[in-house]
């Protein structure tokens, strides 16, 4: 199975809020969560409710139980360019395994058993080599940590930056390359700024 995430500084939907200890009195004032969609597991439906109840009831997820789940962010036909897309980047061996210790800060060592890093958000003529569908999910998670940032009050937090996007191929992973300086370069800022996260599912290989 795969995904991509956009694992930050700050954005997008989550494994963790640690919220400040004075904010209590904003999550009372919330309205709860509403039973929107049919699965018992997904907390909104896509399109189903305007753009101020999503994001209203986004943020109650994340401030009451750490995460939220959406069904039908990516449409069928969006999934299918993306596939492609992800096809492209394994044919040119973008592809690695990351260390265990960096696996278990992402998805786990099997859901994160090889990762892709995309291009820089800033760097559009980058992103337009990927392909136009990882492009276009990559611009769908800058836009949900924008529209994240506009509850930093309720939150606890600024979603003011981002890290790069990464694919992900879930599996099982083989004997973990031993961690390095470079990896602990690369990946401690992000962990120790890492305040949420979204993750798009786009289905089996």
């Amino acid at each position: 199975a795969q995904a991509t995430s956009a694992q930050a500084y700050l954005p997008v939907f989550v494994r963790r809020v640690h919220l400040p200890s004075d904010c209590s009195q904003d999550v009372d004032d919330m309205p709860r969560r509403k039973n929107v969609g049919d699965l018992e597991s997904v907390d909104l439906v896509y399109g189903e409710v305007s753009d101020d109840l999503f994001w209203e009831h986004t943020t109650d997820a994340l401030v009451t139980k750490g995460f939220c789940v959406v069904e039908g962010a990516v449409n069928a036909a969006l999934q299918k360019q993306v596939l492609e897309d992800v096809d492209t980047l394994r044919e040119e061996q973008r592809f690695y395994q990351p260390a265990s210790e960096i696996a278990e800060g992402l998805l786990g060592v099997e859901g994160s058993a090889r990762i892709a890093e995309l291009p820089k958000f800033e760097d559009e003529s980058a992103l337009n080599e990927v392909g136009d569908g990882l492009k276009e999910v990559d611009a769908m998670m800058m836009d949900y940590g924008a529209m994240l940032n506009q509850w930093t009050d309720v939150l606890g937090f600024s979603a003011s930056h981002r890290s790069t996007g990464f694919v992900h191929e879930a599996g099982l992973p083989e004997t973990s390359p031993l961690l390095n300086e470079q990896d602990v370069s690369k990946w401690l800022d992000k962990f120790l700024r890492h305040k949420v996260m979204i993750i798009l599912f786009l289905g089996p290989v």
